[in-house]
């Protein structure tokens, strides 16, 4: 029986691979947020934002298990995150992410820009919890 361990990747190379997944989620999420399903008066569902928020839970899960690194998850969502503040904040006049919680796509907004954090730290908790029980077993 051939019992090879699989060599974790650099440094340089998680910290490469943390921008990427970061830009990508951020640039992806962002574009979905803002789809919103409006069930009657007063009442609607922000499902854009909540599937952009899984989608960075999972970007930062993903990073973390395979650089063997939960910096790397936590890079990965922070890139997010600056991404999103980028686009809500850098210019006047012109958010792609509107965080204002008076209206409809701005409760969206909010939601996209703080879910990345809460996204990200739940990753953490999580991926922190798998490594455990995965050391446990061996």
């Amino acid at each position: 029986m051939n019992h090879e361990v699989e060599e974790a990747p650099s440094t340089a190379n998680s910290v490469i691979t943390a921008i990427c997944i970061g830009l990508i989620v951020g640039f992806t999420g962002t574009m979905y947020h803002a789809y919103i399903w409006y069930i009657s008066d007063g009442i609607y569902l922000p499902w854009g934002a909540l599937l952009a928020i899984l989608l960075t839970f999972l970007g930062a899960s993903w990073v973390s298990l395979r650089a063997t690194k939960t910096w790397a998850g936590s890079l990965a969502g922070a890139v997010a995150f600056l991404l999103v503040l980028t686009f809500g904040f850098a210019k006047t006049g012109s958010v792609l992410v509107l965080a204002n919680p008076v209206i409809p796509v701005g409760v969206a907004g909010t939601l996209w820009l703080l879910g990345t954090l809460f996204a990200t730290v739940v990753s953490n908790v999580v991926v922190k919890k798998y490594q455990l029980r995965q050391r446990i077993k061996k």
